[in-house]
This record gives structure tokens, sequence and C-alpha cells, in this order.
């Protein structure tokens, strides 16, 4: 008699189907990573719309157009952009800059996570 899974699956099968998951683990995770790479370096034109994707994937869907609103009027879309006035850098603006202020991604998940849901959008009051 050959043992069965309460659910009626043969032990046997469970397995190869475990075995076959653990063997798509890596692509998955290299077809994540290179996602994120792309959305963190789009095209080479500069434009804030670009990081659509980017800031669709830290910010809640609710927000994403007024965060594309801040970016657009603090940095104009270039994340390597800095004030020499102020020292704040990156797509938002962040002041004091943090250690990977140039990262898109660093930025954007920085912005949301430390700036914005700290203080809201008191971050970036002056251009309202």
């Amino acid at each position: 008699m050959v043992p069965r899974r309460p659910d009626g699956l043969l032990y046997a099968d469970w397995l190869a189907f475990g075995r076959r998951c653990k063997r798509l683990v890596g692509h998955y995770r290299r077809g994540l990573a290179e996602l994120r790479y792309r959305m963190a370096h789009p095209s080479p034109l500069v434009s804030y719309t670009q990081w659509r994707p980017l800031v669709r994937w830290h910010w809640p869907a609710g927000l994403v157009e007024v965060a594309l609103q801040v970016i657009r009027l603090e940095s104009g879309g270039r994340p390597w952009a800095q004030n020499p006035s102020s020292g704040a850098g990156g797509l938002f603006q962040l002041c004091p800059p943090p250690a990977g202020w140039a990262d898109p991604d660093f930025n954007v998940r920085y912005a949301y996570q430390v700036k914005y849901r700290s203080q809201g959008w008191g971050a970036w009051v002056v251009m309202w």
C-alpha cells in the first residue's frame, strides 16, 4: 500500500513538487533582483515619471502621484541632484542626506519609511 497524505496526495508527488519549487527559488530571486535593478536604473533620459515603478514599489498606491510631484519639484528626477545651500540630496532632496542618498532605490524607500511616516508631507511643506 502506497502512503497517502490526508488530502489524498501521494507523498512521492508531494516531495517531487517540493523539489521542483526549490529549484525555481533561485530563478525567481534573480528575476526579482533584475526587476528592482531596472526600476532603480531606468533609461538615461532624466524625467520624474521614469521613477513611477520604483515609487509604486515602496509607496502606498494612494500616495504615488503626490510622491512623483514631490520628485518633480525637488530634483526634477535627477537622483544625483544636491542642493548646495542646504546639502539636501537625491530624488526627494533628503536633508540631511543619509549615507546612500544618491541611490534611487534607497532614496525612495528612505523618503517613505523615515521621512513620510514620521513627518508626513511636512518634510516637503515648503513647496505647497
